[in-house]
């Protein structure tokens, strides 16, 4: 399957959702990237598509860091499977159904970084009541397409705080509002599932989305 399009549709989708201070990769997932020495004992064990995202994704992320004057060849993850960064920096990846992505950036210019991409024809009906909270339910009204860019902003943002606070939430414990003529969202509430310091913060999380094709991809940063 060509997916040059696909690939370059993201990166331009990329590029206008982030800040000057923030670098992007994007790659189709392939099982064409070495890795290092670490990371192939890290992967002994892994299955071939694992193996696959797992070095697609260092791959985007080595190019992210790269922009940013980076050039650390082993990014293997922690106990809880945050990836370690070089000092100074943050970064996120995310795949989903063959696609691969990643963003960087230093912590002089932002505290929370994450970034998501998911398929935006997944949801059941069952699985979109997961996804979205009661504050939601109105303007999502059971739309496929609406539940999953919540769904991707929910991800970006649980991935932008997890390195500092390795809380684990539910899609309940997050409600935004999306504002799609501006392809942004904001912070309605945020339970007490997460530290309070956290919670005096949310509302200056920033959420930028942009479909691309059958995908939305959502970057979460302050």
């Amino acid at each position: 399957m060509d997916t040059s399009n696909l690939i370059k549709s993201t990166c331009i989708a990329l590029v206008e959702m982030l800040p000057g201070a923030i670098a992007s990769a994007a790659h189709e997932v392939s099982g064409l990237f070495d890795a290092t020495p670490e990371e192939c004992a890290y992967l002994e064990k892994a299955t071939q598509s694992r193996r696959d995202e797992f070095l697609t994704g260092r791959y985007c992320l080595r190019q992210a860091l790269a922009k940013l004057g980076h050039t650390d060849s082993t990014l293997l993850p922690d106990e809880d499977g945050v990836p370690i960064l070089p000092t100074g920096t943050l970064g996120s990846i995310s795949h989903s159904r063959g696609l691969c992505l990643a963003v960087a950036t230093g912590t002089t210019d932002h505290i929370y970084l994450g970034i998501d991409v998911e398929k935006t024809t997944r949801l059941s009906k069952l699985a979109i009541k997961r996804v979205v909270h009661p504050g939601e339910a109105s303007w999502v009204d059971e739309n496929q397409l609406k539940a999953s860019i919540l769904f991707s902003a929910k991800e970006a943002f649980y991935k932008a705080q997890y390195p500092k606070w390795r809380c684990l939430g539910n899609f309940h414990d997050l409600a935004l509002n999306v504002e799609e003529s501006a392809q942004q969202a904001t912070v309605l509430s945020i339970s007490e599932q997460f530290p309070a310091e956290l919670g005096t913060q949310a509302d200056q999380f920033k959420f930028h989305y942009r479909l691309v094709e059958d995908y939305v991809v959502t970057l979460c940063y302050r």
